[in-house]
């Protein structure tokens, strides 16, 4: 039994109410420290929100999942548009480790995006699915060998695809 299943749904709505069209996690029990009404939590420096209930920590969109769907999700939950911090249901859907990888930006040391880098003079395309790298080729320049990535992406990851 993990931490999150000490948690129910129904415990949860007695605290807090969700708007799946703001993503907003609200208190309805008011508190010493916290207003009836006010936004839940805080914003990590990571981007992600923090809710406290009963004295332990919650990632808010495990708990918007809880809200709705009444069980805790089995894994991972993706934010489609990459905002760690937009809880809207719309933009939550499941994911293992592998795929929620897959809608990580890239590396901020990436001038070209991921997938691609130089060596020995040219252009190298690689893709990693499952821990597993794959070489796409080597390119006359960044442009054919992003091309290349942006190809092998959708074609091995689906709706998870993120090339920028």
């Amino acid at each position: 039994m993990g931490k999150d299943d000490a948690l129910t749904q129904t415990e949860l709505q007695k605290h807090l109410s969700y708007d799946p069209q703001t993503g907003s996690l609200v208190w309805l029990l008011p508190a010493s420290r916290r207003a009836l009404g006010a936004e839940a939590g805080y914003v990590r420096p990571d981007g992600y929100r923090m809710i406290t209930v009963h004295w332990r920590k919650y990632l808010a969109h495990r708990l918007a999942w809880l809200h709705v769907h009444g069980v805790w999700p089995p894994q991972f939950i993706d934010h489609i548009n990459g905002n760690r911090s937009d809880n809207r249901l719309s933009n939550l859907r499941l994911a293992d480790y592998s795929t929620n990888g897959m809608n990580r930006p890239p590396q901020i040391n990436s001038r070209w995006g991921r997938g691609v880098h130089k060596r020995a003079g040219k252009w190298i395309a690689e893709i990693k699915n499952n821990g597993v790298k794959k070489y796409l080729g080597s390119f006359n320049s960044p442009e054919e060998a992003r091309t290349a990535f942006i190809e092998a992406a959708a074609a091995t990851r689906g709706e998870f695809v993120r090339i920028d």
